[in-house]
């Protein structure tokens, strides 16, 4: 039994269905923590459609019954139950399940009858059994386990519906592993061991259902995988021969080819130059180095090319550099077996014609590599201490001593000649920077570099780090796991965002605002996402989602708010899962009740839970990062702007969540600036809209503003400067702050604060606009805004408040602006 062997054909258009039936608010609503509703229900409908489709392998017969009586296909079936078992749990709210089975064109009353099977706690008749157990089982893995090796104790919780499971010939077993870069890029051909269907992947490993006389995975398959992986590709000694040919510079060595120059090349002033003068150690790695994770034929073909490509145009340059700069454990290897025992420059001026030593060269070097394999003894002994569970170890015993430790990982080293801390750096593209309090300080810094060595499995993943997968990242995990399945479908595409507020603001379906992020289902492996299915996550390179900004590979915090704005778009994407942005690729967010977007660097607008304790935090954190996403615009890539709207909108949030949408940075200049205007116009809707959904004092002053401007608009539609407009706002808040120091009740000060409001009204506008009506309004709505001026006075200090209050008078000028002949948002 394996993962291919039924059609998945009808897999995506069920998910699809179900995120069509969910408006987007319902989608994100807090579930089991983290999770939100829709990725808890439609993971646990995934995952009893593939235990639905393990048990059609082994008995088609199974679901004839149940797809006669319900009249759909068995994998659309199962999976529908699956969701709305899950969904039900969550609400417990019938008229709800009944409306959204309508909208699968599922039959109410017959999903009602499935639900109240599994109510009853007990096996049902032989006709359901096979959903059944596939739900139950599903609701487990989603529900109560938290690690891959929690299945042996829960297995004994859940007996009648293991039971079930094995009266089909099946059963689930478990492999744990130790989390890393290593493992992370071989986890899909790791998961393809088993003898079965991968189900669920969790922080340390995955469960997977097979046969229950499979045998176990054997760790010689696992170490033949990474073996395979860390030795890497033909296709990959590209780069190899590439650096190797950037230090044989031509021009270097063209005088070494003819006899009446050759001495003055090698000689300056009488004096023998160094090998450094032809072959700089900046560009000049040592070959060995270089090749050092290929497998060795690929050695020899490296070598081989590098001779052929070089030998009639710069012969000696070629000669010079692989009896030069070989091996860096043994300088002299190469030279030695050619016989030579003068030193450099010397033997360079006796040798008359060195294409016949190249060609010894290439005997030299098929010699040193055509040697019988032999087993890799630090990998073996990494996979032996990193994989457990249902596992065979087949493979042989280490009982020779390490040679040293990794002084990253600290992993045993059994090479004799193992990579070198300055090597390691180097293909860090970094400097070496050591710290270690035992040692003496900077005088010995270079004996202590050359010493420290580094296991070949820390310096596969630096080569991955630097070529392939650099940093930052977002990083998406999945608690308490995700559906192997799932994970490998769900996609993230930064050219398809379009149109996202929009969507939000109208109430679509989680669907249509997932795709307008960006994220769909693509069952290509060809994804630029990285995919670790031994740790339940998704890591995400910010280059990727971001190209044309600048960013460094070490986050600090402007590249942190850079990027941030991709997070919402990405976590939604991924059904509303956490997201981190790190340049650790092995970081994870940490649990919470609610989705977190967190780093080193954090803000008060993206971390509600501490300060609400009503539902819908997730739908409110993601509201506010969506307004950062559609007001970082006006920055147009001005890191100040950035960083300084970033910062005040943190302020702004420390006093309540929805301040910070008002904030658009220290200095925000809204006189006539039409290119300002041009931008957020489009946008003000979704900002307006996101001020009111996000908190009590957001509502108010919501519902406050756009009143306000919406009356102004209608009195004062020939107002010649911002000041016409609000000014009297203004006059009022001045005055309010001047009333602070005094002793006065709230309703005093704004009551003094209206009355400076008005009299700067009545000054500009006429009687005939500014009619008792819209006297009674103005002063309701602007009592409303004071009100709210007061409570943020009292949260936080004066000069704080003043600042807010001064974003509270833009807001109300972009709301007048913004407004058209209907009164409403353009």
């Amino acid at each position: 039994m394996n993962e291919t062997t039924t059609e998945k054909k009808n897999e995506t258009p069920a998910i699809e269905n179900t995120l069509s039936s969910l408006n987007f608010e319902d989608g994100v609503r807090e579930a089991k923590s983290p999770q939100s509703h829709v990725f808890h229900a439609v993971s646990v409908g995934t995952l009893s459609m593939d235990i639905c489709k393990s048990i059609y392998d082994v008995d088609p017969s199974a679901f004839a019954p149940l797809e006669k009586a319900y009249n759909k296909d068995f994998k659309e079936l199962c999976f529908y139950v699956g969701f709305l078992y899950a969904w039900n749990k969550l609400e417990n709210k019938e008229d709800r399940v009944r409306e959204i089975a309508r909208a699968l064109k599922f039959d109410d009353n017959q999903a009602l009858h499935f639900l109240s099977l599994f109510a009853k706690g007990t096996l049902p008749d032989n006709v359901h059994l096979p959903i059944w157990v596939s739900v139950k089982l599903a609701d487990m893995l989603m529900s109560d386990i938290r690690s891959a090796n929690d299945i042996v104790k829960y297995k004994e919780s859940y007996t009648d519906a293991i039971r079930a499971l094995n009266s089909y010939g099946l059963d689930l077993k478990y492999i744990s592993s130790t989390p890393r870069l290593f493992t992370l890029l071989a986890s899909d051909e790791i998961i393809k061991l088993s003898n079965g269907v991968p189900l669920i992947s969790y922080p340390d490993g995955f469960v997977y259902l097979t046969k229950k006389e499979s045998p176990p995975i054997s760790l010689l398959s696992i170490y033949n995988t990474l073996e395979k992986l860390m030795e890497g590709k033909e296709e990959g000694i590209g780069e190899v021969k590439d650096k190797i040919e950037e230090c044989l510079k031509k021009e270097s060595f063209e005088k070494l080819n003819d006899p009446n120059s050759r001495k003055s090349a090698l000689y300056k002033e009488g004096k023998p130059k160094q090998v450094n003068a032809f072959l700089p150690s900046k560009l000049c790695s040592y070959f060995e180095d270089q090749v050092g994770l290929l497998p060795p034929e690929l050695k020899v073909k490296v070598a081989e090319e590098i001779i052929e490509k070089y030998k009639n145009d710069i012969p000696y340059g070629v000669l010079m550099y692989f009896m030069e700069k070989f091996s860096s454990s043994d300088k002299d290897y190469v030279r030695e077996r050619l016989g030579i025992k003068e030193k450099f420059p010397r033997y360079m001026e006796e040798i008359d014609d060195p294409i016949p030593l190249l060609e010894k060269v290439k005997s030299i070097i098929r010699e040193k590599y055509s040697s019988a394999k032999t087993t890799d003894l630090t990998l073996l002994s990494f996979v032996k201490k990193s994989f457990s569970g249902y596992v065979q170890d087949d493979l042989p015993e280490v009982r020779e001593k390490p040679y040293d430790y990794c002084v990253v990982c600290g992993a045993s080293i059994y090479d004799k000649e193992p990579v070198r801390f300055k090597q390691f750096a180097e293909l860090l593209s970094g400097k070496t920077e050591i710290f270690i309090p035992r040692e003496t300080a900077l005088d010995e810094i270079d004996r202590i570099r050359d010493d420290l060595h580094i296991c070949k499995i820390c310096n596969y993943e630096a080569s991955q780090l630097k070529n392939k997968i650099q940093p930052p990242y977002f990083i998406v995990s999945f608690y308490p796991g995700i559906p192997v399945s799932l994970l490998k479908i769900l996609d993230f595409n930064p050219a398809k965002i379009a149109d996202v507020t929009r969507k939000i603001t109208s109430n679509s379906s989680y669907l249509d605002v997932m795709r307008s992020c960006g994220g769909d289902f693509n069952e290509s492996s060809n994804k630029k996402s990285i995919v670790d299915c031994l740790s339940s996550k998704v890591i995400i390179k910010a280059s990727d989602v971001a190209p044309k900004l600048k960013i460094i590979t070490r986050l600090d915090k402007t590249t942190f708010n850079k990027i941030l704005p991709y997070a919402p778009l990405i976590s939604i994407s991924y059904l509303s899962a956490p997201v981190k942005v790190s340049s650790i690729i092995l970081d994870i967010p940490e649990e919470s009740r609610s989705i977190d977007f967190s780093s080193e660097f954090n803000y008060t607008w993206t971390k509600l839970e501490n300060r609400e304790k009503e539902e819908n935090i997730n739908y409110k954190t993601l509201l506010l990062l969506l307004s950062y996403y559609e007001k970082i615009g006006v920055c147009e890539r001005d890191d100040n702007c950035i960083n300084e709207m970033a910062s005040e909108m943190d302020l702004f949030g420390s006093v309540d969540p929805s301040l910070s949408v008002l904030a658009f940075g220290i200095g925000t200049n809204l006189e006539e600036d039409n290119k300002f205007f041009s931008y957020i116009s489009p946008r003000s809707y979704f900002l307006n809209f996101t001020l009111g959904k996000v908190s009590k004092m957001g509502e108010t002053l919501k519902n406050s503003l756009y009143s306000i401007a919406a009356n102004l608009k209608e009195m004062n539609r020939q107002a010649k400067s911002k000041d016409d407009v609000i000014g009297f706002l203004r006059d009022g808040i001045d005055m309010f702050f001047k009333t602070s120091p005094i002793n006065l009740s709230k309703e005093d000060r704004i009551g003094i604060a209206i009355g400076a409001s008005f009299s700067t009204l009545e000054h500009k506008l006429s009687e005939k606009v500014f009619t008792d009506d819209k006297k009674k309004t103005m002063y309701y709505k602007l009592n409303d805004v004071f009100s709210v001026l007061y409570d943020i006075e009292k949260q936080s200090d004066r000069s704080l408040a003043i600042s807010i209050s001064n974003a509270i008078i833009n807001w109300l000028y972009i709301l007048y602006k913004t407004i058209d002949d209907k009164n409403e948002l353009k």
